[in-house]
């Protein structure tokens, strides 16, 4: 199985990604905040990462940096709820 990690501190957006896609046969795991997610990329098998840009703390842009200096090869799909790139 396929296994996916969502990182969103929307709940809301979390619940609903992880509903479509466990619907769809996909593993999923969820994290709250860009540490949580980031530890359980290192401890997981997961053959990609989608996290939202803009969280508190630290961002959806240092996941993929800290990813891709840790996990090169693991894809990343970044979301956001901001209606346009001067909103972020």
């Amino acid at each position: 199985m396929s296994k996916v990690l969502l990182i969103d501190d929307d709940t809301t957006v979390l619940g609903a990604l992880q509903a479509v896609l466990k619907s769809k046969g996909y593993g999923v795991v969820t994290a709250t905040n860009a540490a949580a997610g980031l530890a359980a990329a290192s401890d997981g098998d997961f053959q990609v990462v989608v996290t939202d840009w803009k969280m508190p703390g630290t961002s959806g842009m240092e996941v993929i940096r800290t990813l891709r200096a840790t996990r090169p090869r693991l894809p990343v799909i970044l979301l956001t709820g901001q209606e346009s790139p001067a909103s972020v």
